[in-house]
Protein backbone atom coordinates (compact mmCIF):
# COMPACT_ATOMS: atom_id res chain seq x y z
CA UNK A 1 0.00 0.00 0.00
CA UNK A 2 1.17 3.34 -0.40
CA UNK A 3 1.73 6.24 1.29
CA UNK A 4 -0.21 9.09 1.91
CA UNK A 5 0.82 12.29 0.37
CA UNK A 6 0.13 14.74 3.38
CA UNK A 7 0.68 17.98 1.87
CA UNK A 8 -1.56 17.23 -1.07
CA UNK A 9 -3.83 15.41 1.27
CA UNK A 10 -4.20 18.29 3.44
CA UNK A 11 -4.51 20.52 -0.06
CA UNK A 12 -8.37 19.08 -0.88
CA UNK A 13 -9.51 20.58 2.08
CA UNK A 14 -11.74 24.18 1.34
CA UNK A 15 -9.33 26.53 3.19
CA UNK A 16 -12.39 28.18 4.44
CA UNK A 17 -13.28 24.82 6.55
CA UNK A 18 -9.42 24.91 7.91
CA UNK A 19 -9.84 28.38 8.63
CA UNK A 20 -12.74 28.51 10.78
CA UNK A 21 -11.75 24.97 12.21
CA UNK A 22 -8.53 26.32 13.76
CA UNK A 23 -9.59 29.91 13.98
CA UNK A 24 -13.21 29.54 14.88
CA UNK A 25 -13.76 33.10 12.46
CA UNK A 26 -16.89 33.14 10.57
CA UNK A 27 -16.38 34.09 6.55
CA UNK A 28 -18.68 37.04 5.57
CA UNK A 29 -19.13 37.27 2.13
CA UNK A 30 -15.66 36.11 1.28
CA UNK A 31 -13.94 37.75 3.96
CA UNK A 32 -12.44 37.93 7.36
CA UNK A 33 -10.45 40.21 10.20
CA UNK A 34 -6.81 38.94 9.71
CA UNK A 35 -5.66 36.86 12.68
CA UNK A 36 -1.96 38.34 11.86
CA UNK A 37 -2.43 41.90 12.91
CA UNK A 38 -5.45 44.38 14.48
CA UNK A 39 -8.36 45.79 11.89
CA UNK A 40 -11.75 46.23 12.87
CA UNK A 41 -12.50 45.96 9.07
CA UNK A 42 -11.56 42.58 7.48
CA UNK A 43 -9.02 42.92 5.33
CA UNK A 44 -8.50 39.16 4.91
CA UNK A 45 -10.05 37.42 1.55
CA UNK A 46 -10.98 33.63 2.11
CA UNK A 47 -10.76 31.77 -0.98
CA UNK A 48 -11.21 27.92 -1.66
CA UNK A 49 -7.86 26.86 -2.04
CA UNK A 50 -6.35 29.56 0.15
CA UNK A 51 -5.85 33.62 1.50
CA UNK A 52 -5.00 36.81 0.87
CA UNK A 53 -4.43 39.60 2.98
CA UNK A 54 -4.89 43.13 1.67
CA UNK A 55 -3.82 44.81 5.32
CA UNK A 56 -0.92 42.95 6.02
CA UNK A 57 0.11 41.34 2.62
CA UNK A 58 0.18 37.69 4.10
CA UNK A 59 -0.95 35.42 1.42
CA UNK A 60 -0.75 31.24 1.13
CA UNK A 61 -2.69 28.19 1.69
CA UNK A 62 -4.32 25.54 4.29
CA UNK A 63 -0.48 25.02 5.59
CA UNK A 64 0.99 28.58 5.50
CA UNK A 65 -1.85 29.87 7.21
CA UNK A 66 -1.33 27.05 10.39
CA UNK A 67 1.92 27.43 10.23
CA UNK A 68 1.53 31.34 10.64
CA UNK A 69 -0.94 30.76 12.86
CA UNK A 70 0.05 28.05 15.28
CA UNK A 71 3.90 28.95 14.54
CA UNK A 72 5.27 25.92 13.19
CA UNK A 73 7.27 24.48 10.26
CA UNK A 74 5.12 23.58 7.13
CA UNK A 75 5.37 19.53 8.00
CA UNK A 76 3.99 19.93 11.40
CA UNK A 77 1.20 22.14 9.99
CA UNK A 78 -0.17 19.50 7.40
CA UNK A 79 0.09 17.46 10.49
CA UNK A 80 -1.66 19.32 12.81
CA UNK A 81 -4.72 20.03 9.95
CA UNK A 82 -4.21 16.06 8.84
CA UNK A 83 -5.13 15.42 12.59
CA UNK A 84 -7.86 17.52 12.86
CA UNK A 85 -9.69 16.27 9.88
CA UNK A 86 -8.73 12.77 10.97
CA UNK A 87 -6.78 12.20 8.09
CA UNK A 88 -3.81 9.63 7.69
CA UNK A 89 -0.67 10.73 8.29
CA UNK A 90 3.21 9.20 7.56
CA UNK A 91 1.71 5.52 6.93
CA UNK A 92 -0.63 3.49 4.70
CA UNK A 93 -4.13 5.16 4.08
CA UNK A 94 -6.95 2.52 5.52
CA UNK A 95 -9.51 1.99 2.96
CA UNK A 96 -12.65 4.43 4.72
CA UNK A 97 -9.46 6.60 5.23
CA UNK A 98 -8.77 6.95 1.02
CA UNK A 99 -12.57 7.24 0.39
CA UNK A 100 -12.66 9.99 3.20
CA UNK A 101 -9.23 11.42 0.71
CA UNK A 102 -11.58 11.23 -2.14
CA UNK A 103 -14.51 12.85 -1.18
CA UNK A 104 -12.74 15.67 -0.23
CA UNK A 105 -11.69 15.57 -3.99
CA UNK A 106 -14.55 15.12 -4.93
CA UNK A 107 -16.03 18.24 -2.73
CA UNK A 108 -13.03 20.31 -4.23
CA UNK A 109 -13.95 19.86 -7.61
CA UNK A 110 -17.45 20.21 -7.26
CA UNK A 111 -16.34 23.75 -5.52
CA UNK A 112 -14.41 24.52 -8.11
CA UNK A 113 -17.31 23.83 -10.77
CA UNK A 114 -19.74 25.79 -8.60
CA UNK A 115 -17.79 28.80 -8.58
CA UNK A 116 -17.13 28.66 -12.38
CA UNK A 117 -20.82 28.54 -12.65
CA UNK A 118 -21.55 31.67 -10.69
CA UNK A 119 -18.84 33.35 -12.58
CA UNK A 120 -20.16 32.56 -15.87
CA UNK A 121 -23.91 33.38 -14.67
CA UNK A 122 -22.76 36.79 -13.37
CA UNK A 123 -21.56 37.73 -16.88
CA UNK A 124 -24.54 36.94 -18.34
CA UNK A 125 -26.47 38.01 -16.56
CA UNK A 126 -24.78 41.64 -17.18
CA UNK A 127 -24.41 41.23 -20.78
CA UNK A 128 -28.27 40.81 -21.10
CA UNK A 129 -29.26 43.91 -18.46
CA UNK A 130 -26.76 46.06 -20.57
CA UNK A 131 -27.77 44.54 -23.94
CA UNK A 132 -31.72 44.56 -22.96
CA UNK A 133 -31.34 48.21 -21.79
CA UNK A 134 -29.71 49.27 -24.61
CA UNK A 135 -32.37 47.87 -27.19
CA UNK A 136 -35.14 49.83 -25.21
CA UNK A 137 -32.79 52.73 -26.02
CA UNK A 138 -32.59 52.24 -29.76
CA UNK A 139 -36.44 51.13 -29.56
CA UNK A 140 -38.20 53.64 -27.53
CA UNK A 141 -41.07 53.80 -27.27
CA UNK A 142 -41.88 51.88 -30.13
CA UNK A 143 -40.97 48.68 -28.12
CA UNK A 144 -41.32 45.48 -29.75
CA UNK A 145 -43.10 42.58 -28.12
CA UNK A 146 -40.17 40.53 -27.87
CA UNK A 147 -38.18 43.57 -26.71
CA UNK A 148 -40.84 44.19 -23.67
CA UNK A 149 -40.60 40.08 -22.40
CA UNK A 150 -37.12 40.75 -22.58
CA UNK A 151 -37.68 44.28 -20.13
CA UNK A 152 -40.51 42.16 -17.82
CA UNK A 153 -37.01 39.79 -17.33
CA UNK A 154 -35.07 42.16 -15.59
CA UNK A 155 -36.21 42.44 -12.24
CA UNK A 156 -35.77 39.28 -11.80
CA UNK A 157 -32.00 39.94 -13.70
CA UNK A 158 -31.40 42.34 -11.00
CA UNK A 159 -32.36 40.13 -8.11
CA UNK A 160 -29.88 37.37 -9.51
CA UNK A 161 -27.43 39.66 -9.89
CA UNK A 162 -27.77 41.36 -6.01
CA UNK A 163 -27.33 37.59 -4.77
CA UNK A 164 -24.23 36.55 -6.83
CA UNK A 165 -22.59 40.06 -5.58
CA UNK A 166 -23.90 40.46 -2.20
CA UNK A 167 -25.88 37.12 -1.43
CA UNK A 168 -25.22 34.40 1.11
CA UNK A 169 -24.13 30.98 0.59
CA UNK A 170 -27.55 29.87 1.36
CA UNK A 171 -29.56 32.23 -1.23
CA UNK A 172 -26.73 31.10 -4.34
CA UNK A 173 -27.19 27.53 -3.39
CA UNK A 174 -31.48 28.40 -3.63
CA UNK A 175 -30.70 30.25 -6.83
CA UNK A 176 -28.83 27.06 -8.46
CA UNK A 177 -31.25 24.56 -6.38
CA UNK A 178 -33.98 26.29 -8.38
CA UNK A 179 -31.73 26.34 -11.83
CA UNK A 180 -31.56 30.24 -11.78
CA UNK A 181 -27.53 30.29 -11.83
CA UNK A 182 -27.33 27.11 -14.16
CA UNK A 183 -30.17 28.63 -16.47
CA UNK A 184 -27.93 31.65 -16.93
CA UNK A 185 -24.59 30.05 -16.31
CA UNK A 186 -25.50 28.19 -19.89
CA UNK A 187 -26.40 31.00 -22.45
CA UNK A 188 -24.17 30.85 -24.28
CA UNK A 189 -24.49 34.06 -26.23
CA UNK A 190 -26.87 36.87 -26.93
CA UNK A 191 -27.99 35.09 -30.35
CA UNK A 192 -30.26 33.04 -27.44
CA UNK A 193 -31.96 35.89 -26.01
CA UNK A 194 -32.63 36.93 -29.46
CA UNK A 195 -34.70 33.90 -29.92
CA UNK A 196 -36.61 34.18 -26.54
Amino acid sequence: MQKVDIFNTVKQIPFPEVQESFNGEEVRRGKIRCPFHDEKTPSFQVYDDGFKCFGCGEHGDSIDFIAKLENVRPIEAARLIAERFNLPVDRPATRQESQQVNELKRRRSLNKMYKIMEQRAFLNLIEYRDTVNYIVSIEWPDLAESTIKKVNKLPMVEEYLRILTTGSQEERLGMLREGGMEEWARLKSLQQMKKS
